[in-house]
């Protein structure tokens, strides 16, 4: 039923999408060339698109230059599809190519933050617009060629925007080197699907999803984001993706299927708030630290929170699974294959309430000297059952597994070759 429903919105898309006005970028005077400036063309094309409401906005194979950027002393727009009942951006495997060569010096400061005004304009900013298709497009923002203080924050600079923007389709779309995030979903944005999407080395997140519902991603790459490959760096918390609600409003029904998180400099996955998170589900993917040095390469503090069936590599790391902060988690760990040098997984909260539940996983230590201190590090009012825990480096004379939890039965801990007494209490 669910699949029949899909195959209806999308006939629908089809059928009204041709019979909208076409508006190619070239007619109102882009190049393409790569290096005149399109900049006030395409904006032309799109106020006219604009304007009527509807229609299909073509980019021809070509690179499209966009010079202009904001600054302290000249303020130019994003590009800003509005109030659209129909639209579909076409990039014939075209390319958008920012102009980020400036220095992002302080101009401001407050408390510990510090500002500047400078920033990319975002070229793709969709406000109060309903069923959208954006294919096979590249957009480059530049972050590889800027430079900025230390201390400064990020601002702008953002390559694809949905705010109050419902039915979207996005396919084939490489998104990198913005100065921000690569997509920024807020303002209860909904039914967002997208396929071949690789939104990656950009300068704090591939994805961030602030307001939000029914937002489905499948065979799509979040990597490096943090790495710029130039000297501007990165913007905390430099994730693949980061589900963190903020104003009225939530995330729901969120699922990443056979995707890719590597190398993302901070943590690969960040989820929290779970008071305004439900129903987030990170399937069959693979997801690896890399070069991250982070902590934490998960943090899974939401309602409702499926992790299943992914391969996941947290180098130095370890999966946060639950703490103090919010004892209200629930979260679903089934069928992963987990490697860490680190902790594997952390669990720890005086309080309780949590619904967390890990099962069936094989959790292993990939250090190359003895467990520092506990693997898994397990103290919460959590469900902790069947998984096999392989520990090829262990302390002598010591604890290395540390479980004290709801339930805790049928899990096994070897070295490898032979099983060892791991300090198990169930409360």
């Amino acid at each position: 039923m669910r699949n029949k429903i899909l195959f209806v919105f999308l006939l629908t898309m089809l059928q009204n999408i041709s019979f909208a006005q076409v508006f190619n970028v070239k007619a109102y005077g882009a190049k393409g060339d790569g290096k005149t400036n399109d900049y006030f063309s395409i904006l032309k094309a799109v106020d006219k698109l604009n304007k009527q409401g509807r229609g299909k906005l073509i980019f021809p194979k070509g690179v499209y230059y966009i010079d202009k950027f904001s600054s302290k002393n000249s303020e130019f727009s994003d590009i800003q599809f509005t109030n659209l009942t129909l639209l579909e951006i076409v990039g014939n495997n075209s390319k958008i190519v920012l102009n980020a060569k400036f220095h992002r010096g302080v101009e401001r400061t407050k408390g510990n933050y510090s500002y500047s005004s400078s920033k990319t304009i975002t070229p793709l900013s969709l406000l109060n617009c309903t069923n959208v298709t954006i294919s096979d497009l590249e957009i480059d923002g530049g972050a590889k060629y800027s430079t900025r203080d230390s201390k400064v924050v990020e601002s702008g600079g953002r390559l694809l925007v949905f705010s109050n923007t419902h039915n979207v389709i996005l396919n084939n779309l490489y998104l990198h080197h913005g100065l921000t995030d690569g997509i920024y979903v807020s303002n209860n944005s909904s039914n967002i699907r997208g396929t071949n999407i690789n939104s990656s080395n950009n300068a704090r997140q591939g994805i961030s999803l602030i307001q939000g519902n029914k937002i489905h991603f499948r065979n799509s790459k979040f990597n490096s984001n943090g790495d710029t490959e130039g000297k501007y760096l990165g913007h905390n918390p430099m994730s693949g993706i980061d589900i963190e609600p903020s104003g009225n409003g939530g995330v729901s029904d969120i699922s990443f299927i056979k995707c890719e998180f590597k190398g993302n400099l901070g943590s690969q996955v960040i989820i929290t708030k779970p008071n305004f998170t439900n129903n987030i589900r990170i399937q069959n993917s693979q997801i690896s630290a890399g070069i991250s040095q982070g902590i934490y390469q998960l943090i899974l503090a939401g309602r409702g929170v499926t992790i299943e069936s992914n391969n996941i590599d947290c180098g130095k790391g370890s999966i946060y699974a639950l703490w103090n902060n919010f004892p209200n988690s629930e979260l679903y760990m089934y069928n992963n294959i987990i490697s860490s040098s680190g902790a594997g997984i952390v669990a720890v909260s005086k309080k309780t309430g949590a619904k967390v539940v890990i099962e069936k996983n094989t959790i292993l230590y990939t250090g190359k000297d003895a467990v520092s201190k506990y693997f898994p590090y397990i103290v919460a009012d959590i469900e902790f059952n069947n998984n096999k825990i392989v520990i090829g480096k262990l302390r002598k004379n010591a604890v290395n597994s540390l479980i004290r939890s709801k339930t805790s039965f049928n899990n096994t801990f070897s070295d490898g070759k032979k099983s060892f007494s791991p300090n198990v209490r169930v409360k």
